[in-house]
């Protein structure tokens, strides 16, 4: 969770109030915390629509997962913003694609892998691709994450690590761990 606070004057400084979240984001000032929500300034906190502004946000960028706008009197919009968080990837050309657990992939790629991330194996690159910043309806998928779900379940992670899940015969899928 990440909190922005902002005042409809040009000087005032936007501060992370709590960050619950794997990026390091430094302080904004107001300009930049309204580009980053697409908010013209000056703007009256009064006027603002504050539902409508925070579903734009959330279309403008699709990787968050929840916001909420309050405002703070006198003269300050709070926007908190909860990220989605990535529980696989899947690597495609070199690239590696993050999927949180409802099967979202997130937006962008990174070039190396996250050595935390369980990667899948077995569904077709073409699914993820088309299903940039929305759910993939890939099945495989949805068993991939399934499994990893049991497996939390049962505290395997206490002792092991999840590497790969390989969904290839879906029948017969298989799992890889390593020790911690």
């Amino acid at each position: 969770l990440m909190s922005f606070f902002f005042n409809d004057t040009a000087t005032t400084e936007i501060y992370t109030l709590s960050l619950h979240d794997a990026l390091p984001i430094s302080p904004l000032t107001t300009k930049e915390a309204a580009q980053y929500c697409d908010i013209d300034l000056p703007v009256n906190i009064f006027t603002i629509g504050l539902d409508q502004t925070a579903t734009n946000i959330q279309i403008l960028h699709p990787e968050l997962k929840k916001v909420i706008i309050k405002r703070r009197l006198p003269d300050t919009l709070l926007v908190e913003i909860k990220r989605r968080k990535p529980v696989v990837e899947i690597e495609i050309d070199n690239k590696y694609y993050r999927i949180d657990k409802n099967g979202f992939v997130l937006p962008g790629f990174l070039k190396t892998s996250n050595p935390e991330l369980p990667d899948i194996t077995g569904i077709r690159s073409s699914l993820i691709l088309k299903s940039l910043s929305r759910v993939c309806e890939s099945g495989r998928l949805r068993d991939a994450l399934e499994i990893l779900k049991i497996l939390k379940q049962t505290g395997i992670f206490e002792k092991y690590r999840i590497t790969r899940i390989d969904v290839s015969n879906y029948r017969n899928p298989a799992f890889t761990i390593n020790g911690k």
